[in-house]
């Protein structure tokens, strides 16, 4: 899904121990090289016996509209399959074979698994939808949290001047603040003791200093200071 300076997608992982299988984000720039920058599951499954509490099936590719992005997804109830029993396995180690714990193909499906049909898995799902605030699907955060102070630097850039927002949300007494560094030293005037605390929940909050709202055109460097805040990105 094309957004604001690159893509956005999903990536379906298979959990082979517990036999789950759920969705995370990714990012990209340019459409081929991807990352994920948490590998924890987007959409969180439900507990076991729950629609959506073993595996989540993406149905359609991300829809963008009005703000938001929509998944539609199989929830499944139950797990990819029956691999909590162990007697196939225990089967090929009486016969000498090897492989523990890989399963011999032929022998995973038959009387083991939870199927009325011999060597037929069923699965049972739900059509469902879940939706996400567009330009919010992950934060910057401190990794301590609580009061202590964690701290983002931008790499080296031209800007044309003009003024910096941030979107962003603050926790309780929370903030971010800012500084812009110049040839590794502080600008003066655009240093965190200049700058104007940033509080709430905003999607472009104006980032200003003490007499400056905008910043200089020079090359530099920005360090974002965070406190309790989600930091979800910045424009200048």
């Amino acid at each position: 899904l094309p957004e604001r300076g690159g893509h956005v997608g999903l990536v379906t992982v298979y959990h082979v121990l517990n036999q789950t299988i759920d969705v995370q984000w990714a990012g990209s720039r340019d459409g081929k090289k991807w990352w994920r920058p948490d590998r924890r599951a987007c959409l969180p499954l439900r507990p076991l016996g729950d629609v959506g509490g073993g595996m989540v099936w993406p149905m359609h590719p991300l829809i963008e509209e009005d703000g938001r992005i929509y998944l539609y997804y199989a929830g499944c109830d139950g797990l990819h399959n029956d691999y909590q029993s162990t007697e196939p396995v225990e089967k090929m180690k009486g016969a000498g074979l090897r492989g523990w714990p890989h399963f011999y193909e032929p022998l995973t499906l038959g009387d083991d698994t939870y199927s009325p049909v011999r060597g037929c898995v069923w699965f049972h799902s739900a059509l469902c939808r879940a939706s996400w605030e567009v330009g919010r699907l992950w934060a910057a955060v401190t990794a301590s949290g609580g009061n202590s102070d964690g701290e983002l630097f931008t790499k080296e850039f031209d800007p044309v001047g003009g003024e910096l927002t941030v979107n962003v949300v603050t926790l309780g007494d929370g903030a971010l603040e800012a500084e812009l560094i110049s040839e590794g030293r502080v600008i003066s005037g655009f240093g965190r003791a200049d700058c104007i605390p940033v509080q709430g929940n905003h999607r472009r909050a104006i980032v200003r200093w003490k007499g400056a709202d905008c910043c200089p055109n020079t090359r530099l460097q920005i360090r974002f200071f965070l406190r309790r805040a989600r930091f979800y990105g910045y424009e200048l």
